[in-house]
């Protein structure tokens, strides 16, 4: 008995998948997931755009800091983590076997190794580690194992997964940090842990297995697509977002510097932009620092060194924000306060 006749079981007498519009039973994709897929990426442009805008100087609002962007930026990773775990549900359902889905993900692993040896090489003092590519492609693979478990299982797993970071903290370094079990975080650009957001994927495995996929096809498939260029666009985005995602970046910041003529910004984590106002950096650093779950009197007193070291390393009044000056104060001070080092980003 294939996996595909076990999912179709579950369906209501008289219904098939077929009349509930499986794509493994002619169609070959969810246009919906492709043009969900899609908006995830629309919203991440806007986010990053937003934040490259800052970092140039031509935006004062620092999107790291500003709450509704903070929250636009979960939503966004959120959004992709989820369609992951459908897109996974849907391929198990239309019997894409396990090595055609491992090979995908192999993809998604290799396009974060480029990621990782990119901002290596521009932000090294900040460089992503662990970005959304490889929490997808960690998330997914875990995701992948728990393929053939029962849907309460599955849900009960993504619960466990989602309030493991509330309920546990263990006294790991850096280098644990992708588990999001550790309060003492790196210094990044972008930094999506395993923790919580395991949970995200496996709670849409469980819906991708489900018939509310083709349900909400069904439904979508009566709705007039007007203007008809606005979901071709989404659609068309959603089915090649993976390389969408590599090129945004490059895209646009090689147009500012191109508007600007200007070439990368010379502080990629910059806590702040007056570099005579001592007190701007030390807000921006204690904010910087709560962010990552640091206690309030940890962050300010680890604050504190830093700001002291800069100073000393800088051998002037003024506070020099160059990256290595602030990245080696940042690990001076942190054996003083080892789980609230801040983590410094625009």
């Amino acid at each position: 008995m294939t996996a595909s006749h076990v999912d179709r079981t579950r369906l209501p007498a008289g219904e098939t998948c077929q009349s509930q519009g499986d794509p493994g039973a002619g169609a070959g994709r969810l246009p919906w997931l492709d043009a969900a897929r899609g908006c995830a990426l629309l919203g991440m442009l806007a986010y990053h755009a937003a934040w490259d805008l800052h970092a140039f100087g031509l935006l004062a609002l620092d999107p790291g800091a500003a709450l509704p962007w903070r929250i636009l930026g979960h939503g966004v990773a959120g959004a992709f983590l989820l369609v992951s775990g459908i897109s996974l549900g849907v391929a198990r359902l239309r019997g894409v076997t396990m090595g055609r889905m491992a090979s995908r993900l192999a993809r998604v692993g290799v396009c974060a190794l480029l990621v990782t040896g990119a901002t290596l090489v521009l932000s090294p003092s900040a460089p992503v580690w662990f970005g959304i590519l490889h929490c997808i492609a960690v998330t997914s693979l875990c995701a992948l194992m728990a393929i053939r478990m029962r849907t309460p299982v599955l849900l009960g797993l993504a619960g466990v997964a989602t309030l493991a970071p509330l309920l546990v903290r263990l006294p790991l370094g850096t280098g644990w940090a992708w588990t999001g079990l550790t309060a003492n975080l790196p210094a990044s650009l972008d930094f999506r842990p395993t923790l919580p957001w395991l949970g995200v994927v496996l709670a849409g495995l469980a819906v991708g297995r489900s018939r509310w996929p083709w349900r909400l096809a069904a439904v979508l498939a009566r709705v007039p697509d007007r203007p008809a260029w606005v979901g071709g666009a989404l659609r068309w985005s959603g089915r090649h977002s993976l390389g969408l995602y590599l090129v945004h970046q490059p895209v646009l910041v090689g147009a500012l510097m191109l508007g600007l003529g200007t070439g990368w910004p010379s502080t990629p984590v910059d806590p702040l932009r007056d570099p005579a106002d001592a007190a701007a950096f030390l807000q921006q650093c204690r904010r910087q620092c709560g962010l990552t779950g640091g206690d309030a009197a940890l962050c300010l007193s680890t604050c504190h060194c830093v700001l002291t070291r800069a100073l000393t390393a800088a051998q002037t009044t003024r506070i020099m924000l160059d990256a290595s000056k602030i990245g080696a104060a940042v690990a001076a001070c942190r054996p003083v306060e080892p789980d609230a080092a801040p983590r410094l980003r625009q």
